[in-house]
């Protein structure tokens, strides 16, 4: 594949707004969904100096293994301290990190173009890109680090390194293990039976260097549980882990949630890898397995996946974030597919200029109204912006009527564009007013109030934890629950579960129940 200089300019214009759109107003929203809880921890470690065992307030939390809350205080201190651009910036790093690695992989197992193309389509489809790269959670760190262990996988097996192919397999798969816990343990098995097996090569499964690779996850995971063991039980411990993994199986949800899950849930896929899964109109040929094995780097990324789907497919619990270590591996695959679309009859390529440029109209057509929706009214630039994405769209749209066979390209240019509308108009309405800004504001109110003096949560109450986060950065000292009552000390209380004689200092709801700041009166 061999891309002409305009186009190869179009790619390194796509990868700089891709880069811009996953740094812009990183810090701007307040921190929502599970951010908080992933920073709320990794405070609770830092204060108390104790990076083994995670803590949610003051209390242990077993649900997850730590790493990434290292990874997360690892940022604090190199950016100065748990601000919100120090929490996500981790997020954006190992989408680039896993960039990085599919291109160098393409590059090296089929071509330059190859890599860069599937590369930027993981980084430019629509969840990666608009929904979860500018968020501090945990699942596309866990995706860089598994993936990355496939494809050493397939490089070192293909250098016949075996050494080096399983150190780096368990190595890899061991921070997986103590990032997200016993799904990475699937990975190793699935992903090695699956492999050895297709290339008939059982012999290296019995070799010292895959007992050296099991001995070094042993002693990764080992060496984490012993420090764990000094302060607090495994028998606690463990157990969580091992119901945390199967909360989401069939064995632990209602049976008839299966069919429908086996349906939606690849439906689902398709949609989150949007609007890339297009691409799939390129595979619907009778020779599809025929072509996918035509080159093994493609080959073993298809295998992969069929191996590994299945192990969220048949979970009803399963989240579609859960896949995006697997994302990469379709990717390539329907990379290779539309690489091979000359092969096909001309409608199957009408048909996705078709869709394409019906996308890119709808973006050109769609942006002039920003200037004009209410919740963006305290934009000062909100109609300059919709004018310059306007025409940029339509630049877009005039390059796919002028240059056939950029449709490609020109979608990750688009995508690219949105994320930089984005952040230019939801990020600054999210900070502006939404339900995080709210419970943002209440921790300052709450912060006002108490000063210096104690605060804990009462008892088995909870409130938000983005309430939490920001009372801890505000305060300077991490919040704590508290099962006992005493004078001078405030406490944060659903109202109806608190006994009088109480000072009622503040009133608000969470999950719809009414809450309070108060004092023993």
């Amino acid at each position: 594949m061999k891309f002409s200089p305009t186009e190869i300019r179009l790619l390194q214009l796509a990868a700089l707004l891709l880069l811009a759109g996953m740094l812009l107003h990183l810090g701007t929203q307040p921190l929502y969904l599970e951010e908080p809880r992933r920073a709320l921890i990794a405070m609770e470690m830092w204060e108390r100096g104790n990076p083994w065992i995670p803590t949610e307030l003051g209390e242990y939390y077993y649900n997850k293994p730590p790493f990434f809350n290292w990874v997360l205080m690892g940022s604090a201190a190199l950016l100065g301290g748990f601000h919100e651009w120090a929490m996500r910036l981790p997020t954006v790093l190992s989408v680039i990190g896993l960039v990085w690695v599919m291109y160098c992989m393409g590059r090296r197992y089929v071509d330059a173009a190859f890599g860069a193309v599937s590369g930027l389509l993981f980084a430019a489809c629509g969840s990666v890109l608009i929904f979860f790269s500018h968020l501090g959670e945990i699942d596309l760190f866990y995706a860089f680090v598994s993936f990355s262990a496939f494809a050493a996988l397939y490089h070192f097996y293909r250098q016949g390194q075996d050494g080096r192919l399983f150190l780096s397999f368990y190595a890899l798969h061991a921070v997986g293990f103590l990032t997200k816990g016993l799904p990475s343990l699937l990975f190793i098995g699935i992903s090695l039976l699956v492999w050895f097996g297709y290339k008939k090569d059982w012999r290296r499964l019995f070799s010292w260097a895959h007992l050296a690779g099991v001995g070094l996850f042993l002693l990764m995971v080992g060496g984490y549980l012993f420090q764990y063991s000094r302060y607090h039980s495994l028998l606690q411990l463990l157990p969580e882990w091992a119901g945390q993994a199967g909360e989401r199986t069939i064995a632990a949800q209602e049976w008839w949630r299966l069919p429908i899950h086996l349906v939606h849930y690849p439906l689902d896929s398709l949609k989150d890898l949007l609007p890339f899964s297009l691409l799939i109109v390129f595979l619907i040929r009778k020779d599809w397995k025929a072509l996918l094995l035509r080159n093994e780097w493609v080959a073993f990324s298809a295998i992969i996946f069929i191996a590994n789907f299945p192990v969220y497919w048949l979970s009803p619990g399963a989240k579609q974030r859960y896949l995006y270590m697997l994302f990469p591996l379709l990717l390539i695959a329907f990379t290779w597919a539309w690489r091979h679309a000359g092969e096909l009859k001309p409608l199957y390529n009408k048909v996705f200029r078709i869709l394409t440029g019906l996308l890119l109209a709808a973006f050109a057509l769609g942006t002039p109204a920003l200037g004009f929706l209410p919740d963006l009214a305290f934009l000062p630039y909100r109609h300059v912006l919709a004018a310059v994405a306007a025409v940029a769209f339509g630049a877009l749209l005039w390059l796919f009527g002028k240059k056939k066979s950029t449709e490609l390209i020109l979608l990750v240019l688009a995508m690219a564009v949105l994320r930089l509308v984005f952040d230019l108009t939801v990020l600054p309405q999210r900070a502006y007013k939404s339900g995080a800004q709210h419970d943002k504001a209440l921790a300052y109110s709450i912060a006002h109030i108490t000063g210096d003096a104690p605060l804990h949560i009462y008892r088995y109450d909870r409130i938000s934890f983005t309430t939490v986060y920001y009372l801890n950065r505000i305060r300077g000292r991490c919040l704590t629950r508290s099962y006992e009552e005493a004078p001078d000390v405030f406490y944060l209380a659903e109202t109806d579960c608190v006994e009088r004689p109480y000072v009622r200092l503040l009133e608000f709801e969470y999950n719809r129940k009414p809450y309070m700041l108060f004092r023993k009166g």
